[in-house]
Formats: C-alpha cells, sequence, structure tokens
C-alpha cells in the first residue's frame, strides 16, 4: 500500500471532504491582502537572493510561482477590504431602519 504526501495528499476526508494540504494551505494564506503579499514577496525574494548556499532558493522560488506573486497582484487591497466593511455596516444600519 502507498501512501500520498504533499499537496495533493487529502487533509482530512472524513473533516474537510475532498480539501488537500495545499488547498488547505491557500486557504489559511488567502487573508493577506495585496500589500501585505508584496511585501512578503520582496521579503522572500530578499531571503532567496541572500541565500549564498542555494539550499532554501528552489523551495522559495517555487512558493512565489505557486502562490505568492500571484497573490500581490490579484489579492484584494486594504481599501477594498475598508469598502466592504464600510459597505456591510450600511447594509446592517439600512436594515434596522423602522
Amino acid at each position: 500500500m502507498e501512501k500520498t504526501i504533499g499537496k495533493s495528499a487529502l487533509l482530512n476526508p472524513k473533516r474537510y471532504g475532498a480539501m488537500t494540504f495545499f488547498d488547505y494551505a491557500r486557504y489559511r494564506l488567502s487573508i493577506f491582502t495585496r500589500e501585505e503579499a508584496g511585501a512578503l514577496v520582496a521579503y522572500l525574494e530578499y531571503r532567496r537572493d541572500a541565500d549564498s548556499s542555494g539550499i532554501d532558493a528552489p523551495r522559495i522560488t517555487a512558493a512565489l510561482d505557486g502562490f505568492w506573486q500571484d497573490r500581490a497582484v490579484h489579492a484584494h487591497t486594504s481599501a477594498m477590504l475598508r469598502k466592504h466593511v464600510d459597505n456591510e455596516a450600511t447594509y446592517l444600519r439600512e436594515l434596522q431602519r423602522p
């Protein structure tokens, strides 16, 4: 019998259904705004370039290519999140009006 490991392995099918470790990681990291993801990209690029031994460079490059660079471009901005929260508050106030 073989055991699947890595990002394609199922997390816990009884609890999370078909969610893989990769899906779960993306879910957990989705809280970062575009600005925060941009800062993380800058930091990861710095760490990769400062890695004189080259041991971490492939993993950092994979993280950048597989998630962070796209997140830094396409995630919601802080302003978008603020506007959404304000719109929700306005909506709830309107619902409570007699």
